[in-house]
């Protein structure tokens, strides 16, 4: 991936002086840097110490792994990281590779609960487009901190505030923007429901039930605030996530449908097809990016 004007490879502690009231989002580290073959590079989540901080992390050259939740994801160039801490994974460089990205890390509790939504929303990797705004909010970020520009606290949670928001937009990609449909209360928490459990055997009687209405109304209902029926609102939930694993892992199709809420295989296979008229294999092959 390639960005105009990055900032020279150097990581940045960004210290900040107290400010004079609490502040719930900052900074507190950035880099570009570029891991070359031969230097170890392996961290692992449950190891970070048991202070709560976010990380996102973005492939601008080589190839790194992700170990999270029984998946190995291989990040390629345009995929980011968004990963919270302490938790249960790993992510390394395999030793002839090397591993050149954007980084930066964010604490605080409002910074937090941001990055626990984002994250539920998307999962841990994201596929990102350079003129993506979280790629530009990332880029200014690591920009300021190595010209050490974050000095001052209020300037320092500005900056944690506004790439915070980039993760959040980014991870609602493709949802309707505020205003654009109707959603009532109902229909909104059966629709977090969808989001937060699709990948669980779930289907149309507990979007239902979340929201409070008989599957009959809910149905109409819903097909009327969002475009589309419940059930193929969680069918395309279902082939989004499992479209990410082809891309970014190396399991079996068997292993994705079942992580994905997919009965089998040849379940996820007809779905992907009915999607996008062409096969799981055809997407792994190209690397095509759909979402």
């Amino acid at each position: 991936m390639d960005l105009p004007g990055l900032p020279p490879l150097e990581s940045v502690s960004v210290a900040s002086p107290r400010a004079a009231v609490r502040l719930r989002a900052m900074l507190f580290a950035a880099g570009h840097e570029d891991r070359r073959p031969g230097c170890a590079y392996d961290w692992d989540g449950r190891r970070r110490g048991e202070a709560e901080f976010g990380l996102i992390q973005l492939t601008l050259g080589g190839t790194g792994r992700l170990d999270f939740n029984d998946h190995t994801y291989t990040l390629r160039p345009g995929d980011a990281m968004v990963l919270s801490f302490p938790h249960d994974h790993r992510y390394w460089r395999p030793t002839n590779r090397h591993w050149r990205f954007l980084y930066a890390c964010i604490h605080g509790g409002e910074a937090m609960r941001i990055w626990r939504d984002a994250a539920e929303r998307r999962g841990p990797v994201w596929r990102l487009s350079p003129e993506s705004r979280l790629v530009e909010a990332l880029a200014e970020t690591c920009r300021r901190a190595i010209d050490r520009q974050i000095n001052d606290p209020y300037v320092n949670s500005a900056l944690a505030y506004q790439l915070a928001m980039a993760v959040l937009k980014e991870s609602a990609a493709g949802e309707p923007e505020p205003g654009d449909t109707p959603r009532s209360a109902a229909i909104a928490r059966a629709v977090r429901y969808a989001q937060q459990w699709h990948r669980q055997p779930i289907g149309v009687e507990d979007l239902a039930e979340a929201a409070g209405m008989s599957r009959y109304h809910f149905s109409r209902v819903f097909r009327r605030s969002e475009g589309r029926s419940p059930g193929r609102y969680l069918a395309d939930l279902r082939v989004a996530s499992a479209v990410r694993l082809l891309q970014t892992t190396d399991d079996t199709l068997e292993k994705i449908a079942n992580a994905t809420g997919f009965a089998n295989a040849s379940h996820l296979s007809r779905a992907v097809r009915a999607s996008y008229d062409t096969t799981p294999g055809s997407i792994r092959q190209r690397g095509m990016y759909m979402f």
